[in-house]
């Protein structure tokens, strides 16, 4: 897939069980690559590999705007991987 694109989710509640909940929901994503949690102005950091822009459309309406708890995302695709981890 070649389009990768970074979301930035912030939830309604982070509360242990509503964090819980996005965790198990969002391992059954098989278009997310990582979601990693963050302390900051958001919740998530999640990293999005889809075949087009029109794709990731779909898998953020459909699935990512679906997920337990949502309140808010900010979507940046990628126009270039400067350096990527290896292996």
């Amino acid at each position: 897939m070649a389009l990768l694109t970074v979301v930035q989710v912030s939830l309604s509640a982070t509360a242990e069980h509503s964090l819980e909940k996005f965790n198990e929901a969002v391992r059954n994503v098989p278009e997310i690559e990582s979601c990693l949690m963050i302390a900051g102005s958001f919740d998530y950091l999640l990293t999005v590999r889809t075949r087009d822009i029109a794709h990731f459309r779909m898998i953020l309406g459909e699935k990512i705007n679906k997920l337990p708890g949502i309140h808010q995302t900010s979507s940046f695709t990628v126009m270039e991987a400067v350096k990527e981890p290896v292996g």
